[in-house]
């Protein structure tokens, strides 16, 4: 995978690596001179599946979120900002108050209900 990023670089552009101990890899940054500057305002969100390049021909690999703060203040109102964003999300309104749907036969596309189409 990473001779394939490499390779897409062009070859004006600088290759940045990252070091972490013995450990190497490619990396775009910025990063924090040490992981202790991270302190305790950090948070796992989520740990997914992805194919490499998006092609589900091409092996599945893991991608993990998260998200890191400068205090545990502003850690718990962007958990909050998300907490009241997904009650406000249009796709799980109209799934609760049956005002449309949608079908894996037709990804994106809305079927409305009586109740939504007025």
């Amino acid at each position: 995978y990473k001779l394939e990023l490499i390779d897409a670089i062009p070859e004006d552009q600088d290759l940045k690596i990252y070091a972490q101990g013995d450990w190497f890899d490619l990396c775009r940054g910025p990063h924090m001179v040490s992981t202790g500057q991270i302190g305790s305002a950090f948070k796992l969100m989520k740990v997914a599946g992805a194919y490499w390049r998006g092609d589900s021909n091409n092996p599945m690999l893991t991608r993990i979120y998260g998200t890191a703060w400068a205090d545990q203040a502003q850690l718990d109102a962007y958990q909050t900002m998300l907490e009241e964003a997904e009650k406000r999300d249009h796709r799980k309104l109209g799934r609760e108050m049956d005002l449309f749907h949608f079908q894996e036969e037709g990804p994106g596309v809305v079927f409305w209900h009586a109740k939504g189409w007025r």
